[in-house]
């Protein structure tokens, strides 16, 4: 059987979800139209102390919008990264970024559950129906770890930035699904033939842009070990 190639299927996945989007009525509801047009939003909730680390807890709001959800569904995976960083202020010269640390999450349709997984570095969750659970998961009250509290100076003021991305498809994407479709068989050509630039111009055409924000919190430092709002001083 001849393999179709995956250029070809990533056009017709992008210009269908683009069609489809195109098509699709004007919503009626007052409601609706609001929750499309709010922007991505990230809201620190509270800093903590966990095993001698600093942690932040943290929602992310409206980064699934509509249109991902409709790409999503007709198989294209997305990437939702955290990065959660540190900052040191400095009164009389820039800001200085102390530690970084990253969350990464794939999210992707298995046809065969019907459903939408979260991979990460720990392996695959169980197959979700709805798309509206893993945004929750993912999403909302989310925690991560800062930095260790001890590499924090005590008379100095911090706080912390938290930058989220739902990025699209990637070129290493569509490279996982050209080699299941070749059974491994290490095709030089498809993907791994076309100009990044023709990539990004078939992805664009999906309307599965990036989306992003980023939030912070409000001024902190360590006293006697442990976290105290304000300046710190």
């Amino acid at each position: 059987m001849a393999r179709v190639p995956t250029l070809l299927i990533v056009c017709l996945i992008s210009l269908g979800a683009a069609c489809q989007c195109a098509l699709a009525p004007v919503p009626a509801s007052a409601d609706t139209v609001t929750s499309q047009s709010t922007k991505p939003s990230v809201r620190v909730e509270r800093l903590g102390q966990t095993a001698g680390f600093l942690t932040v807890t943290f929602t992310a709001a409206n980064l699934f919008s509509p249109r991902i959800v409709e790409s999503l569904s007709r198989g294209l995976p997305a990437t939702l990264g955290y990065e959660i960083q540190l900052w040191k202020k400095r009164g009389a010269w820039f800001d200085k970024l102390v530690a970084a640390n990253r969350l990464s999450y794939r999210v992707v349709y298995d046809p065969w559950e019907d459903g939408f997984r979260v991979v990460t570095k720990e392996g695959s969750s169980q197959a979700v129906f709805d798309i509206e659970h893993i945004e929750h998961s993912l999403c909302f009250s989310v925690t991560g770890r800062v930095a260790d509290v001890a590499f924090i100076e005590p008379l100095a003021a911090y706080y912390v930035v938290i930058e989220v991305t739902l990025k699209p498809l990637s070129a290493e994407d569509v490279n996982d699904v050209e080699t299941w479709l070749n059974d491994g068989a290490g095709n030089k050509g498809g993907i791994r033939a076309i100009p990044r630039y023709l990539f990004d111009v078939i992805v664009g055409l999906s309307g599965f842009g990036d989306q992003s924000a980023s939030g912070r919190s409000g001024f902190f430092g360590v006293q006697g070990g442990k976290i105290v709002l304000g300046d710190g001083k």
